[in-house]
C-alpha cells in the first residue's frame, strides 16, 4: 500500500494491527488509527458507507490516542489511552423506541422489540462509570473490563453470549453494556474489591469466555459444537466454570472453538472439522477440553509473520473457507499455526506446525451469520 507524500510526512509507524471479518485497522505508536475494507454497516467507523480501499484515518472524539481496536462482524470498539471506550458500526448507535401500537396485527406486534439501535457511522463515546483497561469484540457482541475488574457485555444475546442469565425471548439484544454478575461466582478469597477480578476475556462468534485473577475459566453462550467445553451441547445463558482446567493463563475464542493456555500446555474444544483444533485428526465436535499435541519441527508450512498483541489468540473461519489459529505468549517466542489457511492448497493442516514470529499476537475473525447457523 503506497501512501501519498503528504501522508508519509506523518512519519507513520505501524504499532498494532487488528483484523475483523473483512476490515482491518492499524494503530501507530502515537495512537493514531487507520482503517480500510468494506464499510456497508460502518464497521470501519467512517461516515461513507462504501468500500474503503486505502488506509484512512479514524476520527476519534477529542483526538484521543487509541491503545486498542477490535472488530466484530459489522461493528468495532476502541479503547483510548485515558480508559474511555468508543463504538461504531451495526447497531452501535442510539436506542430508538418503536411505535408498536401502530401495528394492526397483535401477533406480529408480539415479536417486535420495544426499541432498536441505529447504526453508528463514526466512533461514539460509550458511557461507563469506571476507566476501562481492555475491550473485546465477538461476532455480534462486545465486552469491556474496567480497571477494578468488572466485566460488561452488550450486543446480541441470541445464544446467551452476554452471560446475563437471560434467554433470547427474555433479552434478544442489549444496546448498552450490562454488568455480568461474576463476583459471587469467583473465588477471590481475601482480595479486596478494588483489585482486579476478571483478568481476561475473549469473545467468539456466538460464545464468550473469561478467566479470573486466580486462573479459573468461565464459558457461556452458543455451545452447539462444544465450544464452551462443558461436556455437552446445552446452551449456557450464564457463566459456568470450566472444572477440567484447574488454572489457566490465557483464553481465546474463535468462531466455533476455544483455546486455553495452562502453563506451557494448550487445550482446545469445539469445532474441529477443518483441522482447526490442531489434534492431528478431524473431529466434528470436541465437547470437552483436550490437550493439543506439541508441534512437530520441520513442517512444510513454516513461514514468518508479523503479529502483535498480548496473550493467546484464536482466529476463526474467514473468507473462502480459510481457517487458522495462532497462539502466543506475551513475550517473544515461537508461535504455532494449524487449520486451513491456503486457497491454493485447500486441505486441512491437522497438526500444529511451528511458525517463526518476532512479536506478539492479537487478532480475531469468525464466520458470518449464515455460516454460524449452518450445521454443515
Amino acid at each position: 500500500m503506497l501512501l501519498e507524500p503528504q501522508e508519509q510526512a506523518l512519519d507513520f509507524v505501524p504499532h498494532r494491527v487488528s483484523c475483523g471479518r473483512f476490515c482491518t485497522a492499524v494503530l501507530s505508536a502515537e495512537g493514531s488509527c487507520f482503517v480500510w475494507g468494506p464499510n456497508e454497516a460502518y464497521q470501519c467507523g467512517l461516515p461513507e458507507d462504501s468500500l474503503v480501499k486505502s488506509l484512512t484515518r479514524l476520527k476519534v472524539p477529542k483526538e484521543e490516542p487509541l491503545v486498542q481496536v477490535e472488530f466484530g462482524e459489522f461493528h468495532g470498539v476502541g479503547l483510548t489511552a485515558s480508559g474511555h471506550v468508543l463504538r461504531w458500526g451495526q447497531e452501535q448507535g442510539p436506542d430508538v423506541p418503536l411505535a408498536r401500537q401502530a401495528l394492526d396485527d397483535p401477533k406480529t406486534r408480539g415479536y417486535l422489540p420495544k426499541s432498536i439501535n441505529l447504526n453508528q457511522p463514526s466512533p461514539m463515546l460509550l458511557e461507563c462509570r469506571h476507566p476501562v483497561k481492555f475491550v473485546a469484540a465477538g461476532g455480534y457482541h462486545s465486552a469491556l473490563v474496567t480497571t477494578c475488574g468488572q466485566l460488561y457485555l452488550w450486543g446480541s444475546n441470541s445464544y446467551g453470549q452476554l452471560g446475563l442469565g437471560l434467554k433470547r425471548d427474555e433479552l434478544a439484544f442489549a444496546g448498552q453494556p450490562r454488568p455480568v454478575d461474576v463476583e459471587g461466582a469467583l473465588s477471590v478469597g481475601d482480595v479486596s474489591h478494588a483489585s482486579p477480578v476478571v483478568a481476561g476475556v475473549s469473545l467468539g462468534g456466538l460464545h464468550s469466555a473469561f478467566l479470573d485473577v486466580q486462573g479459573a475459566v468461565y464459558t457461556f453462550g452458543d455451545n452447539r459444537r462444544g465450544q464452551c467445553g462443558q461436556g455437552e451441547v446445552t446452551q449456557l445463558s450464564a457463566p459456568e466454570r470450566l472444572q477440567e482446567l484447574p488454572r489457566a493463563d490465557g483464553v481465546s475464542c474463535g468462531g466455533f472453538f476455544s483455546f486455553f493456555q495452562v502453563a506451557d500446555d494448550l487445550y482446545a474444544c469445539g469445532w474441529g472439522k477443518e483441522g482447526c483444533l490442531g489434534f492431528g485428526q478431524l473431529c466434528k465436535k470436541q465437547l470437552r477440553v483436550r490437550r493439543v499435541p506439541p508441534p512437530q519441527r520441520g513442517g512444510l508450512h513454516r513461514r514468518s509473520e508479523l503479529l502483535r498483541g498480548v496473550g493467546a489468540v484464536a482466529v476463526g473461519q474467514g473468507d473462502e473457507g480459510k481457517q487458522k489459529s495462532v497462539v502466543g505468549r506475551p513475550h517473544v517466542r515461537e508461535k504455532e499455526v494449524w487449520g486451513v489457511y491456503s486457497k491454493e492448497e485447500d486441505r486441512a493442516i491437522r497438526s500444529v506446525v511451528p511458525v517463526v514470529t518476532k512479536t506478539k499476537t492479537a487478532s480475531d475473525t469468525w464466520p458470518d451469520d449464515r455460516e454460524m447457523h449452518d450445521e454443515h
